[in-house]
């Protein structure tokens, strides 16, 4: 549940961090090697897993990467 005032997750936009480290996974990374690069508890990066966009910015990385290298 949100704090007053605070969108719920769901509701919010991915923050920059948690960007960092999702495009972290996309690259390569372990899920725990991406928490360390958006300075996240493994607890807070699975939550934040579940956001409804979170899905969709990792396959828009991995295309991104896969078009870079052709």
């Amino acid at each position: 549940m949100a704090k007053p005032g605070r969108l719920p997750r769901e509701e919010q936009t991915l923050p920059p961090n948690i960007q960092k480290a999702l495009a972290a996974r996309a690259s390569g990374s372990n899920w725990n090697e991406a928490t360390d690069v958006g300075n996240l508890t493994p607890v807070n990066f699975k939550k934040w897993r579940k956001h409804p966009d979170a899905e969709n910015f990792i396959n828009h990385a991995i295309n991104s990467s896969l078009e870079e290298s052709l």
